[in-house]
């Protein structure tokens, strides 16, 4: 951009300085919002996915072929180590984490309800997931010890408290009947995704492995990365290295319907962006054809002085980008305000324990400003302005010297 372009712009910008305030305040409102907006987005789809990979889903999991479009309780990762050693070398990064995973029935002295039984270390678990978010009482023993921790939701329907008995009944992987009695000591609000709130029950690993007689087998080994890791090429990585007879999925692989539904939710927010484009695009248009029509008496001088129609044209375009940039500023520091003073959002009234595709919604949502979103208003403050300036800036390229000195456009 030439800089005597630049400064021709900043000249005409200042000679009516109401309506440049006008135009910006108008413009960096709308970018406000959009910012906010997807700001709000952003970190409702990231808290989404935080509690989902952080709980029952993780970022990658590992099991044996097959088992994950038809889970059977004798599909199992029997030499644990070796696989968890090539885990650890491919990612590094990664936290592997051994579950058990199947379904029974559940039955307190008042009623008896189908469950899904997950077996964890309830250590690791603690320290690098949300799977077990004990709501009352106290999270399982670091040893076996014929615990088990219920489900909120589940427990409300199977009418239990801490300190309960709780009969678990399934098939072992043996073909045997598994039974057995365990004392409830905690509540969960569960991991992520709505089963496991209202029909997890939770067991030390040892005292499922022992349950469903699995020796010394599991079912999943769930690795959790850090925080912007990439899962799909983390899991693709981990996929190259198994041993044949494993599969390695990402979370996203594991819920698509979670990740379609975000991706939805996104194009929509998207659509409402171009109604607030095309509002503001009329505003900068009229902005721009005012401003070029009070200097239709200069813009016919310079051309007759031999200023080329492609150097108005530019005039004009550099005078919008401006008004875009001021305008981006001002918005993007007012959402940055408006962001940073907002409170964390409780939604759990709102919201009532939904779900998203099978994935929990968030209750509190503590809004963060999105890289996504200020992007979104670089786009938008930028379009807006090139669009609105393009008609009033090809009008005084083309506009004759001898009509436009006349006062004729």
């Amino acid at each position: 951009m030439r800089p005597m372009l630049v400064r021709l712009a900043w000249r005409n910008l200042g000679r009516n300085r109401r309506r440049t305030s006008i135009a910006v305040a108008a413009l960096a409102l709308g970018t406000t919002a959009l910012i906010v907006t997807h700001s709000f987005a952003e970190t409702s789809y990231a808290a989404m996915i935080d509690l989902a990979t952080r709980g029952l889903l993780g970022h990658v999991q590992v099991h044996v072929a097959g088992y994950q479009a038809e889970p059977a309780i004798g599909s199992l990762v029997k030499d644990r180590a070796t696989v968890c050693a090539l885990i650890d070398r491919t990612v590094p990064q990664g936290t592997v984490l051994s579950r058990v995973a199947g379904a029974g029935l559940a039955a307190s002295e008042s009623r008896s309800v189908g469950v899904v039984i997950i077996g964890v270390e309830p250590a690791p678990e603690a320290e690098h997931s949300d799977m077990l978010q004990i709501a009352l009482g106290r999270t399982l023993s670091s040893a076996p010890a014929r615990e088990v921790v219920v489900g909120t939701r589940l427990a409300r329907r199977l009418k239990v408290q801490p300190g309960a008995e709780l009969v678990l009944l399934s098939e072992g992987a043996d073909g045997s009947i598994a039974n057995d009695v365990y004392t409830v000591v905690g509540l969960s609000t569960g991991g992520g995704t709505t089963e496991t709130g209202g029909n997890a029950v939770f067991l030390h690993l040892g005292d499922a492995q022992e349950f469903f007689a699995l020796g010394e087998g599991v079912h999943q080994l769930v690795v959790q990365l850090p925080p912007g890791a990439d899962a799909r090429a983390a899991a693709h990585r981990v996929r190259s290295a198994l041993p044949a007879g494993h599969e390695a999925l990402a979370w996203q692989e594991m819920a698509p319907d979670a990740e379609r539904g975000i991706e939805a939710d996104r194009r929509g927010t998207f659509a409402m962006d171009l109604i607030v484009f095309l509002l503001v695009v009329l505003g900068m248009f009229n902005a721009m054809t005012m401003a070029t029509f009070e200097r239709t008496f200069e813009l016919g001088v310079m051309t007759a002085i031999g200023t080329r129609p492609q150097r108005i044209f530019g005039i004009i375009i550099v005078e919008s980008l401006l008004l875009g940039a001021f305008s981006f500023v001002a918005g993007a520091a007012l959402a940055a305000a408006i962001i940073a003073l907002l409170p964390p959002i409780d939604l759990s009234d709102a919201w009532g324990g939904a779900d998203f595709a099978g994935v929990a919604l968030p209750s509190v949502i503590h809004v963060r400003l999105a890289p996504l979103a200020l992007a979104m208003g670089v786009v938008t403050a930028t379009c807006t302005c090139v669009v609105g300036g393009l008609y009033p800036a090809w009008r005084a390229a083309r506009m004759r010297p001898v009509d436009a000195m006349r006062g004729r456009t």
